[in-house]
């Protein structure tokens, strides 16, 4: 219930809606990906690089990184995208974005 009420209050804050020339559509997804084995990957270095690819994957597909947030062993994304792209599909780019974009041919480890 806590997470509907902060989209509300974001929502009229920033008023982020998708719009089309027929109809204007507002979906969100709140997306969590753990660490690889729950290894305590995430720092403040990582964060910011994770920050960069979401601002990338944003500029070439339609899907808008509202927040990244991050623990020590796992990231939440609250996205908002296309009625027409699916969330597994908006996973599927991010995680596709993220091995070709990582520096020195190290991904960050994210599990299924």
């Amino acid at each position: 219930m806590a997470m509907i009420q902060q989209v509300r209050e974001y929502l009229k804050v920033f008023g982020y809606v998708l719009s089309d020339h027929i109809c204007k559509t507002l979906i969100l997804y709140h997306i969590v990906c753990p660490a690889k084995y729950r290894q305590k990957i995430f720092t403040e270095r990582v964060e910011l690089s994770l920050q960069n690819i979401c601002i990338e994957i944003g500029k070439r597909y339609e899907i808008h990184f509202m927040e990244i947030g991050s623990d020590e062993d796992h990231v939440h994304f609250l996205v908002q995208s296309v009625p027409v792209m699916s969330p597994s599909r908006v996973v599927q780019i991010y995680r596709k974005e993220n091995i070709q974009t990582s520096s020195g041919g190290q991904e960050i480890a994210l599990g299924r």
